[in-house]
């Protein structure tokens, strides 16, 4: 619908009453090549010629240049009338002009359009400016309206490819960061895994330094109470020699004695 910024004529009831919406979606689809015919006839530059070379078109009626470039708004109403609401034939003036720039500026501020970025209603209001501009322009001069028309169909066809292309890019960048969440997810459970490991490890090493610890403990009491019967059976054996000595000296004395 109408910001208010293309200026209108007065809406009318069209001679078919009863209009079924897919019939006319159908009719609409099917005037794309009378309509191609028409800018064709309009550029033409033998009638161009023929029209002195000031851009007039004798043989394409403005009004259905206008309905081409600017197709009317169509709506029904409760008893199913068709209303068709076209673009002003009116010529432009310079007062139409500053008019317009006071609306845009007005509409601007009444729907809180952003002043950068991205902001659809800012893109409505400067699209539905342009088609005014090209309202105007058509009204003095068709083909620079056509022209004018070409240019504009050529900069949305741009726009429609960077947004196609910035939604393509925010998909695959949605799904490359859905890929890394799992990824991550997947990366800390198995961290979590390598660390009940390392943890069921260092427990194993903590059991084994202790048997170590208790291995060596064992080992050393071994050691000290075999030194200590070993030194005990020397000693032993030390007083054995000593008495055994004894011994042979007392029988070796009394022997002597005996032999004198």
């Amino acid at each position: 619908m109408s910001a208010g910024l293309l200026k209108l004529e007065k809406p009318y009831i069209s001679d078919e009453s009863e209009v079924d919406p897919i019939e006319a979606n159908e009719e609409e689809s099917d005037i794309s090549e009378d309509e191609l015919e028409l800018m064709v006839k309009a550029l033409d530059e033998d009638q161009i010629i023929k029209g002195g070379g000031n851009g007039e078109t004798d043989s394409v009626e403005l009004g259905q240049i206008l309905d081409v470039l600017l197709p009317p708004y169509q709506s029904y109403d409760s008893k199913n009338h068709l209303w068709i609401t076209k673009a002003s034939r009116t010529p432009p003036t310079r007062g139409s002009v500053i008019q317009l720039w006071e609306q845009l500026d007005i509409k601007l501020l009444e729907r809180q359009a952003r002043p950068s970025g991205i902001c659809t209603v800012r893109s409505e209001l400067f699209q539905e400016c342009f088609d005014e501009l090209i309202r105007q322009v058509t009204i003095d001069c068709a083909e620079r309206g056509l022209l004018l028309a070409r240019v504009r169909d050529e900069a949305l066809m741009t726009l429609t490819a960077f947004q196609a292309l910035f939604e393509s890019a925010s998909e695959f960048g949605a799904s490359k960061a859905v890929q890394a969440e799992t990824g991550a997810s997947e990366a800390e459970a198995e961290l979590n895994e390598l660390v009940e490991d390392v943890e069921a490890l260092e427990a194993e090493v903590r059991r084994l330094e202790a048997w170590k610890r208790q291995t060596v403990r064992r080992a050393a009491e071994r050691r000290t109470v075999q030194a200590t019967l070993f030194s005990q059976e020397l000693e032993a054996l030390k007083r054995s020699e000593k008495q055994y000595q004894l011994l042979i000296e007392t029988l070796l004395s009394s022997r002597n004695t005996a032999q004198s």
